[in-house]
């Protein structure tokens, strides 16, 4: 038998996979979902890679077929995953739809695939890691690099990393514009140590393309998008002050700041072990126009602690996984910005004029605290300048268990947000929001059908960002080998 990850960095459920038969896996999953508001509870459609519409009733049906590596050395797999709404929005998804090869560690893929970038304790218990959490469908990319650590030393140095290069849909602002994403991360520490360290860095950008709403910024019709503007964004740095700078090509924002929107966040883990239960604390940092190098956005972050119990071997009832998070994006270097050798304050986070912000087909892909503005009510604060979020300013404190109680497995989260909205636009005091979600995960006997589940998921809005809701899905999932 052996185990594959199904994301990057977060510590995901794991699959076991029996490497003697042909790895082929299907799914297939139908289910209603319907709340008392049109608008879908926030932990029902969070953090579900974009397949759950904001609006509700709904009734959907998925399908998906995988095939895995089960070779030490080269491999390939495959997978396409589809998801057909039917409802108050109407809509065929594709979340997935990826071919890949490796030798050995180093891996190439094509496609789209579901991962999550930064560390964080639980992936099915976190409030989401920054840059991308899942929240929105994957971005199309090819991408090459190493998803799983790589042990140097005899295993006391370890290392993954990635790069990729992808492509956006249109949006309000532009078309056919790039993702480049790269991430490096070390762990100090073997395998059966008590204590392991890790962490590294995330490296995310919005370049190129065609610009459909002009502004202020802009400069032509289409944003930088040669090989040395690929450079640019590669390094990340600026465009050199000396020299003659074709002011047709490069606006204001390419001169001064960066050519393309960068942002990421730099992650440091500490991990406690012991036979029975691993302990992790994590922080991640945010660097978005230049503040976490000035050290003035160093309060904003996401933090975080998760415990892990081992399953005991007879008891029916156990716990598995805590987590509570602290996510605080407030500071944002403050309320200063100056392009020409100041501040860098204000930094707006997955806000952008030239790109319309961090997000993925009206999804966010970092993140779901920073919220698109279509999400939040109406008679917020609206920013004049900004296409994407009206709400970036937030202190959220979130908690998740996990557990087992007989043969139903039982995921709770709650999180508890104040909202400020942005530094252009601020809320009045008191925006504050609470979301709750309680997930059961059961076998089904249906006659002799075979590895069925049923599924229930409760989630309701409390407050003054979202319509206040409450609803369900309901759904029966059966998976198998083909």
């Amino acid at each position: 038998m052996m185990s594959t990850f199904g994301f990057l960095h977060g510590q995901a459920e794991l699959t076991s996979v029996d490497s003697t038969r042909k790895n082929i896996q299907y799914s297939l999953r139908g289910g209603v979902t319907v709340a008392t508001a049109t608008q879908t509870p926030f932990w029902l459609r969070s953090n579900q890679f974009g397949v759950v519409p904001e609006k509700n009733p709904n009734i959907f049906l998925s399908g998906s077929i995988m095939s895995d590596y089960t070779k030490k050395n080269w491999d390939w797999g495959y997978g396409i995953e589809t998801w057909i709404n039917l409802g108050a929005s109407s809509s065929v998804i594709v979340p997935q739809a990826y071919i890949k090869a490796k030798y050995k560690r180093f891996e190439i893929l094509g496609g789209r695939q579901k991962q999550i970038i930064g560390i964080v304790g639980d992936s099915s218990l976190t409030s989401g890691s920054y840059i991308q959490s899942g929240n929105s469908i994957p971005i199309p990319m090819i991408q090459i690099g190493f998803t799983n650590y790589v042990p140097l030393l005899k295993g006391l140095v370890a290392f993954k990393g990635f790069i990729n290069h992808g492509w956006f849909d249109a949006n309000a602002v532009v078309r056919n514009h790039y993702s480049h994403q790269k991430a490096f991360y070390l762990r100090f520490g073997k395998d059966k140590w008590p204590v392991a360290i890790s962490g590294g860095f995330n490296h995310n950008v919005q370049w190129g393309g065609t610009v459909i709403t002009s502004n202020r910024w802009t400069v032509g019709k289409k944003n930088p998008q040669d090989w040395i503007d690929y450079w640019y964004v590669f390094t990340g740095k600026s465009i050199p002050t000396f020299g003659y700078v074709d002011p047709t090509k490069y606006d204001l924002i390419d001169r001064g700041n960066r050519v393309g929107n960068h942002l990421g966040s730099i992650d440091v883990a500490l991990e406690i072990r012991s036979a029975d239960w691993n302990l992790m604390f994590y922080r991640q940092s945010f660097y978005d126009d230049g503040s976490l190098y000035q050290k003035a956005n160093i309060r904003d972050g996401l933090n975080g602690v998760t415990l892990k119990l081992r399953k005991p071997s007879s008891s029916k009832i156990y716990l598995r996984s805590l987590l509570f998070e602290y996510l605080y994006t407030v500071s944002q270097g403050g309320n200063s910005f100056d392009l020409d050798g100041g501040p860098r304050g204000r930094d707006n986070y997955f806000n952008h004029t030239q790109f319309e912000g961090w997000v993925y087909q009206e999804n966010t892909i970092g993140t779901p605290f920073i919220t698109p503005k279509i999400a939040t009510r109406q008679d917020l604060p609206q920013p004049s300048v900004y296409f994407f979020s009206n709400n970036n300013r937030v202190k959220v404190f979130h908690a998740g268990i996990a557990g087992q109680v007989n043969q139903v497995s039982v995921v709770a989260k709650v999180s508890y947000s104040k909202n400020l909205g942005i530094y252009d636009r601020p809320f009045p005091e008191g925006i504050n929001q609470t979301s709750a979600m309680l997930d059961l995960n059961f076998p089904l006997r249906l006659g002799t059908m075979r590895n069925l589940n049923g599924k229930i998921v409760l989630a309701s809005d409390i407050g003054k960002l979202y319509k206040n809701s409450t609803g369900v899905s309901i759904s029966v999932i059966k998976r198998g080998f083909l």
